[in-house]
C-alpha cells in the first residue's frame, strides 16, 4: 500500500504536535526519502490564505501534494503556479468551477469532502483523479487516499 508523509503547515511553519519547525527544511528533508509529501495547509483550509511563498521556495522540482481547500478558481491556479504536483480541492466547489479547473490544470486533482460517495460522484463526473477521505474510510469506486493524522501519513486506500 502506497504511503506518503503528511505535514501540517501553519504560518509558514511545519507543525508537529506542539513543535513548530522550519517548513522548508522539514519538507526538503522528507523530499530526500519520498517522491511526494502531502501538505495540509491549515492557513489555506481555515482562512483561505495558503502559504504560497513557502511552496514557491520548493517548486524547482515539484513534489508537494497541496491541500489548502481552495475556494475559487484563482486560488487553485495560485497553487498550481507555485509548483504543486497534485492538489486537493473541496467538494463545495460548484460544477462550473470544477469543470474549469479540470480544463485549465494539467496536474492531478483530487476532491475532498465530508461525504466520500458524493465526492466520488463528482470525481467521475468531471474526470478528476480521485478522492481524499479524512474521516470514515468509506469504500468508493474511484482512486481514494485516506488521511491518518495520528500516524502522520496519507495512504492509498484502493
Amino acid at each position: 500500500m502506497e504511503k506518503i508523509p503528511l505535514v501540517y503547515i501553519k504560518r509558514g511553519k511545519a507543525v508537529e504536535g506542539k513543535k513548530r519547525l522550519d517548513a522548508v527544511e522539514k519538507l526538503k528533508e522528507l523530499r530526500k526519502s519520498y517522491e511526494m509529501v502531502y501538505v495540509l495547509d491549515l492557513d489555506g483550509v481555515n482562512k483561505n490564505r495558503p502559504n504560497l511563498d513557502l511552496y514557491r521556495k520548493l517548486s524547482a522540482k515539484p513534489f508537494l501534494w497541496i491541500d489548502s481547500l481552495p475556494r475559487h478558481i484563482e486560488d487553485v491556479m495560485d497553487i498550481v503556479i507555485v509548483g504543486a504536483k497534485r492538489i486537493t480541492v473541496g467538494d463545495t466547489m460548484g460544477d462550473k468551477e470544477l469543470r474549469e479547473i479540470k480544463d485549465m490544470c494539467d496536474i492531478e486533482i483530487f476532491l475532498r469532502g465530508d461525504d466520500a460517495r458524493r465526492a466520488a460522484e463528482k470525481v467521475m463526473k468531471f474526470g478528476l483523479d480521485g478522492v481524499v477521505i479524512v474521516s470514515d474510510k468509506e469504500k468508493v469506486d474511484v482512486p481514494a487516499w485516506g488521511v491518518y493524522p495520528e500516524e502522520g501519513i496519507v495512504k492509498k486506500l484502493w
